[in-house]
């Protein structure tokens, strides 16, 4: 028998075989125990005892070995060596994700110390992968404290996981903003697994964002008159931009600027040739059009408002003002609008009016009180607004329905009265509910049928009074936010001198407000190339207020105080204040950025070197328009030496002129959706080669930001090879190539399940050689080697292709016939064995005759499961070897019997 399989005792495969050894043994055990006492010296009772349990355990001992716990301990150790197999499988694909994932991979104690790192975190953080294992996640986190980061991982470690940003701090000293997602597993005393992402971009334009809606929030605040310098900036920010259109004389569009796409959406490309017809809303009747061209073809100006519509369909208001221009000689040649969105202030007139209608169909509430404040007449709006009914009203006094802390002025009010006449105060009334409803009086005396009293008309003021206090929060917020903001804020007047300086410009500059005011502003923070372009530009825009800086965003060089020059984002707007044209400036010092930037394109050609260095093919395609085909823009030096091509022969090529089977392995489609989906796939692919599998390749792809798609692989041919290689010896039998007894098991059990679900028959052989032993013995191993690969050899020609010829040990073999009529036939071929065994074995110039031994049991008449019928084939094999040899018997009930 083969070493390498231990063949399970005989007596174990069956219980009832094993109760019967264990009682026999026990029975002759105690009978040897009874005889030996017999002829030992008496002793006591318990000496006599102790004896004979002794030599009980002693007797029988090894067979309760041989017969319970040795085919345990076998089974144990071979599932411990399965499962350490399984572990190591999985370790390997764990490093290969690990190898291939973009984002940052770490595994850390419980104490934070680094115990395993990938090599994108090494990338992201700039150290290599021997520094990072030295060291601790306090050495690296920006913003947390040792003492913090334990807090943070105590935390981990009773929650189980957690996802969380923090920031952390590179090699070169960049601080990064990281998104981290962590698990704890409490396998091989207690690991930390994290996946981090570097999320700074995403963060900076998260704060390009917020900043953009403060400067929003800023524009839309609505200053109170009193500040002039509030007044004015308020005005700069709603400044709206006006849009200019120019036609030919049959109304085709021939020039539009860029306000003209922010208001309709359509782009110059599309407006021009186009005619002003496709604003058309519909809601101007056809004469309204038929006026405005009469009115502009015979020369005169036309202006009024009209309602458009957008491209997205949404309708809008504009004031325009549409002028002829005319040639040298004063023919006319084009006509000039100049449009204003007024969709707003439409809007707002349009509230207005329902406002009016609204007020002139509500009254204000009316009192009318004698003397000592009690009710002589209420309007409905009086009670109503205050919750009570008319009769609860009517039965109050002042002083009920005042708040309490206005109930001490009502006697010097009243005095007031009644000396004057007439008085305008505030005071507050508590409505049913309890709520303080804040009002506005105006009263005056009168008579009525002999008596003074009080008519007074009163307004309530509830909203006014949070209007007032909304107000004073809006300017402590803009007086906040001028005075904070990062940004300088300055103001140019028509004369081109400073009349507004925030702190912020104090601060970026280096000039106090008292030091600029009323100066030049050119003069200050401009160099001094700069100023004969603004002399020439600024007369242009002080009596016109536009010029090509106006709405726009640009960077330039300003000068702080001492001469120093620093990059700055400058955005010019234009305001007009008292007919004249004042100009507002937002400076931001992007100095920072600038270096950010810098350091960004230094980042980008270390990303390059590394890109060029990777041992892993990298290949970037240009997708077209329909996600169809790829275009080859980008490979490494790995890429080049994998696919054996040069880079020139391939950049700008389409992907499927280069590698046409691309479409056939299934690749292609990979690429398109994910170019369509955005989402990742992992794709092996083996290629054929004369019908056999030439090499295999391990594909990542990605979608890239930008739209192209990205190929990371890896030609994994040898590391395949070695896995098929190992396959095989887990399974085949490395003499004969036959399938090994693992593999045979895993056949047999799935034919008998074939078999019952057809309800077919099968056949199992269980053949010993006979005088093989003799061979060894005589000629050596050598020749029984070359002897059991051609009896081996023989087997399969007997059999058909769908049957199993398995070598199970060292001369042992089982045959397995699925889908046989009856047990005739199963014998038929046991007969084709014997006669094809029986034949001289022609082996390095030996001639060898051997027979073999065969035992054949039948599903489902000689077992229904697995166990039942190799047992059943084993006993009757062994029936067969002792009837003579050389021959085969068919399983019978009465063989297990006898035994």
């Amino acid at each position: 028998m083969d070493n390498a399989y231990p063949a399970e005792p005989f007596l174990s495969r069956s219980p009832a075989l094993i109760f019967f050894a264990i009682a026999l043994t026990v029975f002759t055990a105690e009978a040897v125990v009874m005889v030996l006492l017999h002829y030992l010296p008496p002793e006591s009772w318990l000496a006599e005892s102790f004896t004979d349990a002794a030599l009980l355990v002693l007797l029988i001992s090894p067979t309760l070995y041989f017969l319970l716990f040795r085919s345990m301990a076998v089974h144990i150790r071979e599932r411990r060596k399965t499962e350490e197999t399984l572990r190591e499988n999985e370790e390997q694909q764990f490093r290969i994700m690990l190898r291939a994932s973009l984002d940052g991979f770490l595994i850390t104690d419980t104490r934070g110390r680094f115990l395993e790192v990938n090599d994108a975190y090494c990338q992201m953080l700039g150290y290599s992968r021997k520094e990072l294992l030295g060291m601790d996640v306090s050495g690296v986190e920006a913003v947390e404290t040792p003492k913090e980061t334990a807090q943070h991982i105590g935390k981990l470690l009773e929650t189980g996981s957690d996802c969380f940003e923090t920031r952390q701090r590179r090699k070169d000293g960049q601080i990064l903003d990281i998104e981290v997602s962590a698990n704890y597993s409490t396998l091989y005393g207690g690991r930390i697994y994290c996946f981090q992402r570097d999320i700074t971009g995403r963060k900076r334009a998260e704060q390009e964002l917020r900043d953009a809606k403060e400067s929003a929030e800023v524009a839309l605040q609505k200053l109170d008159a009193s500040t002039q310098s509030l007044r004015i900036l308020s005005r700069a920010i709603e400044q709206s931009p006006v849009v200019n259109v120019i036609t030919d004389m049959s109304g085709a569009i021939q020039y539009v600027n860029p306000k003209f796409h922010e208001l309709t959406g359509y782009t110059a490309e599309e407006a021009i040739g186009a005619n002003p017809r496709l604003l058309n809303s519909g809601v101007q009747p056809k004469e309204f059009y038929t006026e405005l061209w009469a009115t502009i073809t015979s020369g005169q100006e036309w202006h009024g408002e009209m309602c458009n519509k957008k491209k997205n369909g949404e309708l809008y208001w504009e004031y325009a003002s549409i002028s002829p221009v005319r040639n040298e000689q004063g023919e006319i040649t084009q006509f000039l609008a100049t449009k204003e969105d007024i969709t707003e202030r439409k809007r707002t007139e349009a509230e207005l009016k329902l406002s009016a209608q609204i007020l002139n169909s509500i009254s204000d509430t009316v009192f009318l009180l004698d003397l000592e404040g009690n009710f002589v007449y209420l309007n409905e709006a009086a009670w109503k607004s205050r919750g009570y009914t008319q009769d609860e009203m009517m039965g109050m006094n002042l002083l009920a329905l005042n708040a309490p802390e206005y109930n001490p002025l009502v006697a010097s009010r009243m005095q007031s009265l009644m000396e004057n006449g007439q008085g305008f105060f505030e005071s507050a009334h508590r409505c049913k509910d309890g709520s303080i409803m804040p009002v506005e009086i105006s009263a005056r005396t009168t008579e009525s049928g002999g008596r003074k009293l009080l008519l007074s008309v009163i307004r309530d003021i509830t909203e006014r009074k949070r209007m007032e206090i909304a107000l004073q929060e809006n300017e402590e917020k803009f007086r906040s936010m001028s005075a904070y903001t990062q940004d300088a804020l300055i103001m140019m007047d028509n004369g081109g001198n400073i009349s507004f300086w925030n702190a912020a410009a104090e601060k970026i500059f280096g000039y106090s407000a008292q030091e600029v005011m009323n100066k030049e502003l050119h003069s200050f923070i401009a160099p001094a190339r700069y100023y004969e372009a603004f002399k020439n530009v600024f007369g242009h825009f002080r009596e016109f207020g536009d010029g090509a800086m106006i709405g726009h965003t640009r960077e330039l060089m300003a000068v702080r105080k001492g001469g120093g020059e620093f990059p700055v984002e400058l955005s010019l707007a234009s305001l007009k204040l008292k007919n004249k044209w004042h100009g507002v400036g937002i400076v931001r010092d992007i100095t920072e950025r600038k270096h950010a930037e810098e350091t960004l394109r230094e980042s980008e050609a270390r990303l390059n070197e590394l890109l060029e260095n990777l041992s892993s093919g990298v290949a970037v395609y240009r997708a077209s328009p329909d996600g169809q085909d790829f275009i080859i823009s980008t490979i490494n030096q790995a890429a080049e030496r994998i696919e054996n091509m040069r880079r020139e022969d391939l950049l700008g090529k389409n992907v499927v002129e280069v590698f046409p089977g691309i479409a056939e392995f299934g690749l292609l489609e990979v690429f398109r959706r994910v170019w369509k989906n955005g989402a990742a796939e992992h794709f092996p692919v083996s290629f054929y080669r004369d019908g056999h599998i030439a090499g295999w390749r391990e594909n990542y792809v990605y979608r890239l930001p930008n739209g192209e798609i990205a190929a990371i692989y890896d030609d994994v041919t040898k590391e395949k090879q070695a896995e098929e290689q190992m396959h095989r010896l887990a399974h085949y039998d490395a003499l004969t190539g036959l399938p090994n007894r693992t593999l045979f098991t895993d056949r047999l059990r799935q034919t008998l399940t074939t078999a019952k679900r057809g309800k077919a028959h099968l056949a199992l052989m269980f053949l010993d050689l006979d005088k093989f032993k003799p061979v060894n013995d005589e000629l050596g191993h050598d020749i029984g080697d070359m002897l059991l690969r051609e009896v081996a050899a023989r087997l399969q020609d007997c059999v058909r292709e769908s049957d199993t010829v398995s070598r199970i040990g060292g001369d042992e073999f089982v045959v397995l016939l699925s889908a046989i009529e009856a047990e005739q036939d199963a014998m038929q071929v046991a007969e084709k064995i014997l006669h094809a065994l029986s034949q001289p074995f022609e082996v390095a110039s030996n001639s060898i005759r051997i027979s073999a031994s065969i035992g054949v049991a039948v599903y489902p008449e000689h077992g229904g499961d697995e166990k039942t019928l190799v047992k059943n084939a084993d006993v009757a094999m062994y029936y067969a070897k002792s009837d003579g040899r050389n021959n085969a018997l068919l399983y019978r009930l009465k063989m297990e019997n006898s035994q």
